[in-house]
């Protein structure tokens, strides 16, 4: 075997022994962290990020001992450190979101979601938790209205979190160091820890990504020796975009690939019913199509004066949805029956009303909207 293949193989051993120290490394911090040892696990990560400091998985998992550890602030600066590098991993929105959340701020939780789902519109955890925010919010302005709670304890919200990535790119990612990793024995007890995390899927440990060997240039040429690398999942073209100002919601795909249409306007008809709650007029004609009418006789104008003057009127409104049915209609539009409790000072009733959605300006907009019974409150 000529020296240059020698070479190159050697460095390649040192690179895959570097790579099973960095994923042992970060194994035993989660066994710390689920023992309850913050402080270890912290000890743990920080040491793998000396010689790997933009690692995705490693910035995730310091950022959630730091919130488990209940170091609040440094854990908001972590997965805003991770955002800013990785804007396409829907994991750091949800779990940052889930803190302010915790600490009654669910406009900040859901400004946070909703930018999470402009970039990864297909991650279900993000609706499901925006969805749970828009109910709060609704509940939240109903009880303001009346006045029934001044305990500013009862904003808080406990969301669902993550407990790993799921989808990591490479672009970006820096080449891991062939510094050794020490790895700290157990110092302590292991303790039982109460997770804030309610559904969590554990994933494995993405390898890190392996710096290319570029051998010196002999004759003949010298055979390609390919390093396995575990390939990152399809991260899926973000094609909705949510906007805190309109409302709007698009079409989305989830990681598989298939169309979580149900989700996502599911998600936009409790925006709808939050805004509503919240009497907040230009959100709430933004889930609307441009030129929506609800008959013939009434221009969009005309229709916009008059649901301004409706929800302004009463002191507090509080409307709930449920029962959620999404049927494919015609021209690839969408019909939703859904069961709506509305209820106003002196006043309250229940029907089952039906919304048609079409994809207007890449969002799904009301195009029309019926009862279809009114049922017994």
């Amino acid at each position: 075997m000529k020296k240059n293949q020698i070479a190159v193989l050697c460095l390649l051993g040192g690179v895959i022994v570097t790579a099973s120290v960095y994923a042992s490394s970060l194994g035993h911090a989660r066994d710390l962290l689920g023992r309850g040892e913050t402080a270890a696990a912290l000890d743990e990560v920080e040491a793998v990020l000396k010689n790997n400091e933009a690692d995705p998985q490693t910035l995730f998992l310091r950022a959630r001992i730091l919130a488990t550890s209940g170091d609040s602030s440094k854990a908001i600066a972590a997965y805003e450190r991770l955002i800013k590098q990785y804007p396409t991993l829907p994991e750091p929105y949800n779990n940052l979101a889930a803190i302010y959340a915790v600490q009654g701020k669910l406009e900040r939780a859901r400004e946070v979601l909703e930018r999470g789902l402009s970039s990864h519109a297909g991650f279900s955890e993000l609706h499901r938790n925006l969805n749970q925010v828009y109910l709060h919010l609704a509940d939240q302005s109903y009880s303001k209205a009346l006045r029934l709670n001044e305990d500013k304890s009862s904003d808080a919200l406990e969301l669902e979190q993550q407990t790993a990535l799921t989808q990591v790119p490479l672009s970006g990612i820096a080449l891991a160091s062939t510094k050794p990793v020490v790895t700290k024995p157990l110092t302590k007890t292991p303790q039982p820890i109460v997770s804030a995390s309610t559904a969590a899927t554990t994933v494995p440990a993405v390898p890190v990504p392996v710096a290319p060997v570029v051998a010196p240039p002999v004759t003949p040429p010298l055979p390609v020796v390919n390093v396995p690398v575990a390939a990152p999942a399809k991260i899926a073209a973000p094609q909705t975009v949510v906007s805190q100002a309109k409302g709007e919601v698009g079409g989305s795909k989830n990681i598989s690939g298939e169309v979580d249409i149900k989700g996502v306007l599911q998600s936009t008809l409790l925006g709808w019913a939050a805004a509503w709650s919240r009497r907040d007029i230009a959100t709430y004609v933004g889930y609307y199509a441009d030129n929506y009418q609800p008959d013939a006789a009434t221009s969009h104008e005309a229709w916009v004066d008059q649901r301004r003057e409706r929800i302004r009127r009463p002191a507090w409104i509080k409307v709930k949805l449920e029962e959620f049915d999404v049927q494919p209609g015609r021209d690839g539009q969408y019909v939703v029956q859904v069961i709506q409790n509305y209820a106003a000072k002196g006043y309250h009733d229940r029907n089952q009303k039906q919304f048609i959605f079409a994809h207007q300006a890449d969002a799904w907009r009301i195009i029309d909207e019926q009862t279809v019974k009114v049922l017994a409150p």
